[in-house]
């Protein structure tokens, strides 16, 4: 069991390297962010910014756009915008 969770790790941790490995220009890295909020900033390197970036995107998204509609919409939208703008400076 305990070669299986070794062999596991090992997969696991070549996947996030070889993830980190991709050159993305920070146009791409923008671009991504944009329509996918904090996947930019993983692809640039910086995961667990990226990753919490992605979960306030979805409950920013779930949260206000079902509570305040269309300004819910609205401040969504500059969320994204943002996160490209980050995405796109961290290149």
């Amino acid at each position: 069991i305990i070669q299986l969770k070794n062999q596991y790790n090992y997969r696991i941790g070549f996947l996030i390297e070889l993830w980190r490995g991709i050159m993305v220009s920070p146009i791409v890295a923008a671009i991504i962010s944009f329509f996918f909020p904090g996947i930019g900033q993983v692809v640039q390197g910086e995961t667990k910014k990226g990753i919490i970036m992605f979960v306030a995107a979805i409950v920013i998204s779930i949260i206000l756009t079902y509570a305040l509609g269309t300004i819910g919409n609205i401040i969504y939208l500059i969320y994204a915008v943002y996160a490209a703008y980050d995405a796109y400076n961290m290149g």
